[in-house]
């Protein structure tokens, strides 16, 4: 059972925030995904995971608000994109958790949809931990199931506005895919060695995405399907709801 902490008043806020074993935090990003995926992709599926993951739990949930911005500096060359420095997420994140804590919650669970938060996210988990005494994690939701993403997605490479999330989208919120847009991705050759995208021995390289693709996409979005969306989703739900059942008894 869950609860949107927006859409209560204070009253009602007290009373669900002292029944709340976990605060969900969905956090996102507003970045350029293609030309046929909207810039607000990444805080969409973020926040319909937080809520799909917290219903699916048996524990008390509260989802706070969506933060839907992040750190994107490396789609900047796409119009559009809107991006935080890693200071200010942290900063905003750990102010979110500060007042959480001011009213009562103990564990917190950032719910990310984007790349690019990760490393802002561990610094905030930690912070959260050692600074404020709360109980923290971090859920990227792709992480969770590579095994089904394996077998489901046909495109040898993934990651960004591609079959993966193109996919998702189509199941998530298909009225704003722009279906006719659709192609596969022009991709750039990169000349150094393991940093392609989808490569599985990677080294990380101050590029920015446009460095990568022509299209702002990368591997083939024109394979995804709404039924692939769902199977991935699926999982995905299942194993997050699990592991916050968990998490609200430690």
């Amino acid at each position: 059972m869950y609860i949107l902490l927006q859409d209560l008043t204070w009253v009602e806020a007290k009373e669900a925030l002292e029944k709340a074993k976990i605060a969900i935090i969905p956090v996102g990003s507003q970045e350029q995904h293609g030309p046929h995926l909207p810039l607000m992709n990444d805080a969409a599926t973020a926040f319909e995971f937080a809520k799909m993951a917290a219903e699916k739990a048996k524990s008390e949930i509260i989802v706070a608000p969506l933060i839907a911005m992040g750190v994107s500096d490396h789609h900047m060359p796409f119009p559009g994109t809107v991006t935080l420095s890693p200071e200010t997420l942290i900063a905003l994140v750990m102010d979110v958790c500060r007042s959480l804590k001011a009213h009562g919650m103990e564990r917190v669970a950032f719910v990310n949809g984007h790349g690019g938060n990760v490393p802002a996210l561990t610094m905030a988990m930690r912070r959260a931990r050692n600074e404020l005494g709360m109980k923290a994690a971090i859920i990227n939701y792709w992480e969770l199931i590579p095994d089904v993403i394996k077998e489901t997605i046909e495109s040898k490479v993934w990651g960004h506005a591609c079959e993966f999330e193109t996919s998702l989208a189509l199941a998530i919120y298909p009225k704003r895919v722009r279906t006719k847009a659709l192609r596969k991705a022009e991709m750039k050759d990169v000349k150094l060695p393991y940093v392609k995208p989808g490569l599985e021995h990677v080294v990380h390289v101050s590029l920015d995405w446009s460095d990568y693709t022509a299209t702002g996409s990368i591997g083939d979005p024109t394979l995804a399907t709404r039924e692939k969306g769902e199977k991935m989703i699926k999982a995905a739900v299942e194993r997050m709801a699990s592991f916050l059942d968990e998490f609200a008894k430690y």
